[in-house]
């Protein structure tokens, strides 16, 4: 398992310069997220647009942290942003079956 202990590793582990992370994630996902660096580590957040003043809760990840968690933050973020962008853009009526 890949550790990710720099800011470094993880723009190596996606595959982007390190000043490219945030547009790479953003871009990468398919409502976009939010990536912001903190003190100990890393936060990333769904994001919809059209949302208002609705906001997801960021997933924060302190280093060192396994490149598998996250992948995992970063998928459940985009999830999450897409699902309250449906919420908040999408009609009552709007249904789609199965």
């Amino acid at each position: 398992m890949t550790k990710i202990n720099t800011l470094s590793d993880l723009a190596k582990d996606i595959g982007c310069e390190r000043d490219a992370i945030s547009k790479a994630l953003f871009k990468g996902t398919s409502c976009g997220v939010s990536f912001m660096t903190t003190e100990k580590g890393i936060s990333i957040a769904g994001y919809a647009e059209g949302a208002g003043d609705a906001e997801c809760m960021p997933h924060e990840l302190n280093y060192p942290f396994e490149s598998k968690d996250f992948w995992k933050a970063l998928e459940t973020a985009d999830i999450e942003g897409c699902g309250l962008w449906d919420e908040y853009n999408l009609d009552e009526d709007y249904n789609i079956e199965d």
